[in-house]
């Protein structure tokens, strides 16, 4: 596995969110709800995986990584659009790992 570090999501509270991670590597931000990859972004490009709507608080952590990315991606109509218009690629949720 290539060398990577993790930083955390914050709460509304603005404490670190323990179960939302940022996996930083060389080539790539990867977003952990969990024990999923939810997204990717890479090459100034963001891949959703699948499970990216799972509920509403691995979306808000979505929308919360896609701002840390410099995507306007606030809320589920923003995210829908992005993935109608090819901005943001969804794919499914196994084909999106490390």
């Amino acid at each position: 596995m290539e060398n990577f570090h993790v930083t955390f999501l914050e709460t509304r509270g603005g404490r670190a969110a323990a179960n939302q991670r940022i996996l930083h590597t060389p080539g790539a931000m990867y977003l952990q709800s969990y024990n999923t990859i939810v997204a990717r972004y890479s090459d100034g490009k963001m891949v959703f995986s699948s499970r990216w709507d799972y509920s509403a608080t691995t979306r808000r952590y979505v929308y919360q990584f896609c701002g840390l990315c410099g995507l306007d991606i606030w809320g589920i109509d923003d995210a829908r659009e992005a993935i109608k218009s090819g901005k943001i690629e969804e794919v499914t949720a196994h084909s999106l790992t490390m």
